[in-house]
C-alpha cells in the first residue's frame, strides 16, 4: 500500500492494516508525485501482489501519465484519489485559504480514458458519501482484473485528525516570538 504525502499519509497513518500488508510513505521530505510511479514499480516488480494507492488530487496532477503504462502493462492497482480541491495539507500548515493551494479543476472521471481506459481493462468509480465509498471498495474487492480509480470527494477543509494535532502544534502561541 503506498499514501501520497499529504492527507492521505496522515489519514492512513494510524490505521491498523492486516498482516502481510506493507505501507510505503515518505512524509520525511514532503514531496509530492512519488507515490504513483513507486506504485507502478512495485507492480512490475511483484505481479503477484495488488497494490493500492491513496492519493491526493495534487498530487495525482505531477505524475498522472504514469496510469498510461499501467493500463498498457494490464497492471491492477486500487487507486484511491483523494478530490479534495487542492493542497489540502498545506492549507492546514500554511494558510487555510491561500490561493496557491488551489490546483486546477480536473475531471478525474475522464483522465483515466485519455490514457487508454476503457471498460474492459479499468473500473471508475466516484464516492461522496461513506455509503457509496464502502460500495466502491466492495466493487474494487470484487474486481481483481482491471484497475479501479476510486474518486473521493471531500471537502477541502477536511483533515485527518493527526494532521490537525501536527498543523496546530506546528502554529506560534499567543504571545511568543518566532525570533
Amino acid at each position: 500500500m503506498f499514501s501520497e504525502q499529504g492527507t492521505a499519509y496522515f489519514g492512513i497513518s494510524d490505521v491498523r492494516l492486516p498482516e502481510g500488508v506493507t505501507s510505503y510513505g515518505q512524509p520525511m521530505w514532503g514531496s509530492i508525485g512519488y507515490t504513483l510511479p513507486a506504485s507502478l514499480g512495485a507492480a512490475i516488480a511483484s505481479p503477484d501482489k495488488r497494490s493500492v494507492l491513496l492519493i491526493g488530487d495534487g498530487s495525482a496532477l505531477l505524475t498522472i501519465q504514469e496510469l498510461a503504462v499501467m493500463i498498457q502493462e494490464r497492471i491492477n492497482p486500487v487507486i484511491v484519489l483523494i478530490n479534495n480541491d487542492g493542497y489540502t495539507v498545506e492549507r492546514a500548515i500554511h494558510g487555510e485559504n491561500q490561493y496557491y493551494n488551489d490546483i486546477p479543476k480536473c475531471d478525474w472521471q475522464i483522465m483515466p480514458r485519455a490514457f487508454g481506459a476503457t471498460e474492459a481493462n479499468s473500473l471508475l468509480l466516484k464516492a461522496e458519501t461513506a455509503g457509496e465509498l464502502k460500495s466502491a471498495f466492495d466493487k474494487a474487492a470484487a474486481t481483481t482484473d482491471k484497475l479501479i480509480m476510486i474518486e473521493v470527494i471531500a471537502d477541502k477543509h477536511d483533515i485527518p485528525p493527526l494532521l490537525a494535532d501536527i498543523s496546530a502544534a506546528l502554529k506560534p502561541k499567543k504571545g511568543l516570538s518566532n525570533s
